[in-house]
């Protein structure tokens, strides 16, 4: 499990989940709270809100993540020999058999898609 989990990057995956949240709470729906339209049938101004249901960004979230993470695992099946050279050490080929890298990849992708 500790493999898989280095394998993935899930410290990079969590800051990714946290850029998305916070880039659509701190700093999009406030910028966009202040903006009003003037409808110009009726002659009034109202604000703009999000556009993009709560389940819709989850849903981005989660794909986001599910392609980053099969990107990592990609990125360390074709990287071994680099890896062993820089690191010393590599999880695929060692921890992780290949086969099943290879598997978790197109897991991911696909549940990203």
């Amino acid at each position: 499990m500790k493999a898989f989990l280095k394998l993935i990057r899930w410290q990079n995956l969590l800051i990714v989940v946290l850029t998305m949240v916070l880039m659509r709470y701190a700093i999009v729906e406030p910028v966009i709270g202040r903006i009003n339209v003037a409808l110009v049938n009726r002659g009034i101004e109202v604000p703009v809100t999000l556009q993009f249901p709560l389940y819709e960004f989850i849903m981005l979230v989660l794909a986001t993540v599910f392609i980053t993470a099969g990107g990592y695992v990609i990125n360390d099946y074709f990287d071994i020999q680099t890896d062993l050279i820089n690191k010393g050490k590599a999880i695929v080929g060692t921890k992780i058999p290949r086969r099943t890298a290879m598997m978790w990849h197109n897991i991911f992708n696909l549940a990203g898609v």
